[in-house]
């Protein structure tokens, strides 16, 4: 089975509303795993497992709320080009700071 016809039916089969409850379940699965990890107790193939459900959920969010591709692409470079903005912003402050 592919992902989109997987997707497809855990939708039609339990509803959006219970899977976006799944999806913050499956968020919270991969910030204890970064958590372990960056504590020396987890290990890659844990973290790599729980991403690929937060992609999964991701991908089904995606679908409930009509949410393309390009759509995302456009929203990344907005927020990398409001990092980049930010860092140089900050980045005069401490210049001037150290004045």
């Amino acid at each position: 089975m592919t992902s989109d016809k997987f997707i497809d039916h855990v939708l039609k089969t339990n509803g959006y509303q219970f899977q976006a409850m799944i999806c913050n379940e499956e968020m919270a699965e991969l910030a204890k795993e970064l958590s372990k990890y960056a504590r020396g107790i987890g290990d890659r193939e844990h973290v790599a497992e729980e991403i690929a459900d937060v992609i999964l959920c991701i991908r089904e969010m995606c679908k409930v709320f009509d949410v393309d591709a390009l759509e995302i692409e456009q929203r990344i470079k907005g927020k990398i080009d409001r990092y980049f903005e930010v860092e140089d912003k900050n980045a005069k402050v401490r210049k001037k700071a150290k004045r």
